[in-house]
């Protein structure tokens, strides 16, 4: 049975949150540092590809809703920084700062999220609606997921890092 879109989205903000938590409390070139980081890296870039499948099929549903999918998308936009982070940091100092100010634009997008979103999927769908959207919701991000699955983005960061040197 499908949650709504509204307990699809939180699960996967509280998930964030968590990971963000275990990279900054993980030791630096640690086992824990690198699957922290690539479980970050997978969620956003899944969550990433279903807001973008589902938010813009969203917008004529009302001001607000208009209003706060176009703020997700646009903080879409910015977690793809992540790819120029792996490009840019030559070495582990960079790396880590880079990846703290990439966690803090995760903590703003959940916030927003949160603030801005949330009340205007539940003002403008009807609970039938949120479930049908929940259920698309769970699909998009199976795929998306499956799509992002086994890599390993520490490991692309080494690689980029040890090219660099």
């Amino acid at each position: 049975m499908a949650a709504d879109i509204l307990n699809e989205l939180q699960a996967d903000l509280d998930a964030l949150r968590d990971l963000i938590i275990e990279f900054r409390i993980s030791e630096e070139n640690s086992q824990e540092e690198a699957e922290a980081f690539t479980a970050l890296v997978t969620l956003v870039k899944a969550q990433d590809e279903v807001q973008s499948t589902l938010f813009p099929l969203l917008k004529d549903r009302g001001t607000a809703l208009r209003y706060a999918c176009e703020n997700a998308l646009e903080r879409i936009e910015g977690a793809h920084a992540v790819e120029e982070m792996i490009e840019c940091c030559t070495n582990r100092a960079t790396w880590r700062a880079s990846v703290n100010v990439f966690c803090e634009m995760i903590e703003t997008r959940i916030h927003q999220e949160e603030r801005q979103l949330f009340p205007a999927l539940f003002d403008a769908l009807t609970k039938e609606e949120r479930v049908r959207i929940g259920q698309r919701y769970q699909e998009l991000r199976l795929v998306a997921r499956k799509e992002t699955a086994g890599i390993n983005w520490y490991q692309v960061w080494n690689t980029v890092l040890n090219h660099a040197v």
